[in-house]
């Protein structure tokens, strides 16, 4: 799954629950931080090809006067997801 696809996937989610996105979604972590990938529209890195990615989604309720944020760091090991 690329970060594109996860992205979408979120998007999705976030309106379906009523919520909006007040930023972005998350992000790999790489050692040199000059070249972060972010889960965003038409980012092709995928989530197996990450070290570690990190979903941290900044949402509020549609016409909400506060947001919130959350970040969790995530890998894989032999194809689960682990949550670090």
């Amino acid at each position: 799954m690329t970060f594109n696809d996860l992205y979408q996937i979120m998007r999705k989610e976030i309106e379906q629950l009523g919520f909006e996105q007040l930023d972005y979604l998350g992000h790999g972590v790489q050692r040199d931080m000059r070249h972060l990938d972010f889960i965003a529209p038409d980012a092709t890195p995928t989530l197996g090809g990450a070290e570690l990615f990190t979903l941290e989604p900044h949402i509020r309720l549609l016409c909400g006067q506060f947001g919130f944020k959350h970040e969790t760091i995530y890998y894989f090991i032999n194809n689960k997801l682990i949550e670090l």
